[in-house]
Order: C-alpha cells, then sequence, then structure tokens
C-alpha cells in the first residue's frame, strides 16, 4: 500500500515557496513597463472609439467669446453656445472650465495663452460676459 503525502501551504504563496520570489518581482516589474507603455495607447484608442471617429473634442480649437456667447471653430465644425447655456466658468491652476451643461465643458489650458495674464484676462472677460448676460436675462 502506497502513501501519497502532500504538504499544506499555510500562508500566501511567496512565503510558502521563498524561491519564487525573484520570478514574482520580475514579473510585476515587466507588467509596470508594459502598463507604463501601452496604457497611453490604450487611453487613445478608447477615445477614438468613444467619439467614433470624430475628433472634435481632442485638438486644435479657436475659441471666441463675445457677448453673444463662446464661438468654437475646428477644422471640421463650428460650434456657438450662448451664454444662458453656460452654467458656470471655474478655473484651476493648469486650466478654464466653461461648463455648458452638467456633463459638458470647454477645458482650456492655460498654457494655450502667451502668459498667465492672458489667461487671466480671458477668465475674467468670460465672467463678466456671462454675469452681464444673466444680469439682462433676470431683469
Amino acid at each position: 500500500m502506497t502513501i501519497l503525502v502532500v504538504p499544506v501551504l499555510s500562508g500566501p504563496f511567496i512565503f510558502a515557496h521563498p524561491d519564487a520570489w525573484p520570478l514574482l518581482l520580475l514579473a510585476m516589474i515587466l507588467h509596470g513597463f508594459y502598463i507604463k507603455i501601452r496604457a497611453p495607447h490604450i487611453l487613445r484608442e478608447k477615445l477614438i472609439k468613444l467619439l467614433d471617429g470624430k475628433h472634435t473634442a481632442v485638438g486644435n480649437h479657436v475659441l471666441t467669446i463675445d457677448e453673444s456667447g463662446i464661438q468654437d471653430d475646428t477644422d471640421e465644425t463650428k460650434v456657438h453656445v450662448s451664454w444662458p447655456t453656460i452654467e458656470k466658468i471655474v478655473q484651476d491652476k493648469e486650466y478654464i472650465f466653461i461648463f455648458a451643461g452638467k456633463i459638458e465643458a470647454h477645458i482650456i489650458p492655460k498654457n494655450a495663452f502667451a502668459n498667465n495674464y492672458q489667461a487671466d484676462a480671458f477668465y475674467e472677460k468670460a465672467l463678466q460676459l456671462r454675469k452681464s448676460t444673466w444680469a439682462i436675462k433676470e431683469i
């Protein structure tokens, strides 16, 4: 009669088999490099698929603001949004956000301006135009 003896492991695999940790470490490092190299491409592919081949959200835009609203011109589209449609205008250290609804926004990088003074002037002008339109609307 033969008896089969099977060792019982207690604890995580890496502690039960100390000779396996170099391979696990190597696998984690290689996976990290793969993610670092591949992640931007995966994000771009998903964004293109989301946009269904229409690259109007990403790319060069010319944004013009005046009393009537915001004009957003690209190579393929021209979009005009009037001030009453704009819900809020906020900024952080790097971007100006002009929200035209709950989930739609014009995101303007401040480095698109020649300097911070121009970015601040654009932000203040947009706030002023929006506020003056709302004052007229509320009367």
